[in-house]
């Protein structure tokens, strides 16, 4: 269970990568084609055009960025019949961004050998769905909630 396996006996090796200079656009597609195969597998790691960690950005990261950003401001602007067509304008402008600008840096980073309580503990703390599996400065894998939640001995906790 959660003191028993570590961080490397669920994490994901698959990871989407992008690299910091990659446009948020660029990072929406690697991810949408990601999660048509695998539907969560909802998280890029950005890396530094040297190879190094940056952060990260998630599926519900980009909704809402879009959300703050494109729809607040279209909201601002005049309402009618041309509205879809300023919504886009102002989300492809967004969206043309680089990923390094606005990339998530707050996630939690683990090292492979953590028990999977303490993986918890360090999403909780930074109250991120989300960790990143690092040693000796590479990234190694993600961790995602769910992984963890699939983890627990639900049978044990039933009366």
């Amino acid at each position: 269970m959660l003191l028993r396996d570590r961080a490397w006996d669920v994490m994901r090796t698959d990871n989407v990568c992008v690299r910091e200079s990659d446009s948020l656009r660029e990072v929406a597609s690697s991810l949408r084609k990601a999660m048509k195969e695998q539907p969560d597998r909802a998280c890029a790691v950005v890396l530094a055009e040297d190879g190094g960690f940056k952060g990260v950005i998630t599926a519900w990261w980009l909704l809402l960025y879009m959300e703050q950003n494109a729809l607040e401001d279209s909201l601002k602007l005049k309402a009618g019949h041309d509205f879809e067509a300023r919504f886009r304008n102002v989300c492809r402008k967004c969206f043309s961004r680089r990923a390094g600008e606005v990339v998530e840096r707050d996630v939690p980073v683990v090292k492979p050998q953590d028990p999977l309580a303490a993986v918890l503990e360090a999403m909780l703390s930074t109250r991120r769905r989300w960790a990143v599996v690092m040693e000796g400065g590479k990234v190694l894998g993600v961790i995602a909630a769910e992984d963890l939640f699939m983890q627990m001995d639900w049978d044990e906790l039933e009366a």
